[in-house]
């Protein structure tokens, strides 16, 4: 489905974005926060082994904004 990609890609960019904004490397794991809304959550159930694979990320779990956080 195509709507869906093109959602993954965002969700993607939109991380990869705050990766940069923190200053974080591509080499730091991250632990993903993403808003917790129906769409996103169907997405992440769907999605999240790919998304933390494209990431880096150890964990990807329900909030309230979309954040990054460094993992030690």
């Amino acid at each position: 489905d195509l709507k869906l990609e093109g959602q993954i890609r965002d969700f993607i960019r939109k991380v990869q974005d705050l990766r940069k904004e923190a200053n974080l490397t591509v080499s730091d794991t991250i632990r993903v926060v993403f808003p917790s809304t129906e769409e996103n959550n169907t997405l992440m159930a769907k999605f999240s082994d790919a998304i933390k694979n494209k990431v880096s990320a150890v964990e990807i779990i329900a909030g309230d904004t979309l954040r990054v956080e460094k993992v030690n």
